[in-house]
């Protein structure tokens, strides 16, 4: 570990949920907020089979991106934008349980019914979307490996 690395961990502590600040406390450090998330990019090693898959999957609808020089795919659904870009995925390994793994959830509003959806699409895709249910969430791959969840919406706190 670099000792600039080593000097900005130390300067850095690990508070508990009970410590955290109120959402509306801007840490004192820190001249800027992140607002909201922008889009999560995807390398996809085929964007066609990739943007079936979150369109008949994911339930996204796919929407026009700038003419860029690279194959890519963008869609939007709820509050997030994906983009797909072709090239080489860097996935985790199928060996890694999906709960294990970096992933992206999502939280829908009738998790028995997604569920549901997914048990059926699972016939269509097979080993390649490896659904995983454990209690009110599931987490399952798309075509290349990555990990999505779903679990359901929470409800606004007061």
């Amino acid at each position: 570990m670099s000792a600039g690395i080593a000097k900005f961990l130390s300067s850095k502590s690990i508070i508990s949920q009970e410590e955290k600040k109120e959402p509306d406390e801007p840490n004192s450090s820190i001249n800027f907020s992140i607002t909201s998330v922008n889009h999560i990019a995807f390398i996809v090693s085929d964007v066609g089979r990739s943007s079936v898959f979150y369109s008949n999957v994911l339930g996204l609808q796919q929407v026009k991106r700038p003419n860029f020089d690279r194959h890519g795919a963008w869609f939007t659904g709820g509050n997030i934008e994906i983009h797909l870009i072709l090239g080489n995925p860097v996935a985790p390994s199928r060996s890694v349980k999906g709960i294990e793994a970096s992933a992206v959830w999502f939280e829908v509003n009738d998790f028995e019914k997604a569920n549901s959806e997914l048990k059926v699409l699972e016939g269509a895709y097979g080993e390649d979307i490896q659904i995983e249910v454990d209690e009110d969430v599931v987490t399952f791959r798309d075509v290349d490996g990555y990990v999505f969840g779903f679990q359901l919406q929470k409800e606004d706190v007061i």
